[in-house]
């Protein structure tokens, strides 16, 4: 009697560069790393989202719809109808800022920005007020 692994005898033969291993062997750890490199896709946030100051980043919730009037309004009571899947993404800003003493452009979200922990670069001036300010 024969052993059967995924519809393909022990007596096939073997392939090439590959030894002793079988292809239902091969296919098994191809399946493995692709659904493990999906998951690490899945798992994986844009860095664009991602705050450069305090690294605030996207979470994950639930957007829950309700129907009905409120108990203390006479009704019978609030319902809910559908809970679906939703994010909470950082309010980002793109600001430019200095770093390291050169200025770069990155994004930062609202909540650094207001607490002033960006320093800003001086303000560029125009060339026709700098030409200007050479002559006098």
């Amino acid at each position: 009697m024969q052993k059967v692994c995924a519809s393909i005898p022990y007596n096939q033969p073997k392939v090439k560069g590959l030894g002793e291993k079988r292809p239902c062997v091969i296919f098994k750890i191809v399946v493995i790393l692709h659904i493990s490199n999906l998951i690490q896709k899945l798992t994986e946030v844009r860095m664009s989202r991602i705050c450069a100051i305090c690294g605030k980043k996207p979470s994950a919730g639930r957007s829950i719809k309700r129907r009905g009037m409120a108990k203390k309004k006479g009704g019978v009571g609030r319902k809910i109808t559908g809970i679906s899947r939703r994010s909470f993404r950082p309010n980002l800003q793109k600001v430019r800022a200095l770093i390291n003493g050169t200025v770069k452009r990155i994004r930062v979200c609202a909540k650094c920005l207001k607490a002033g922990k960006v320093r800003k670069p001086l303000s560029r001036q125009k060339k026709s007020s700098s030409l200007r300010a050479l002559t006098e």
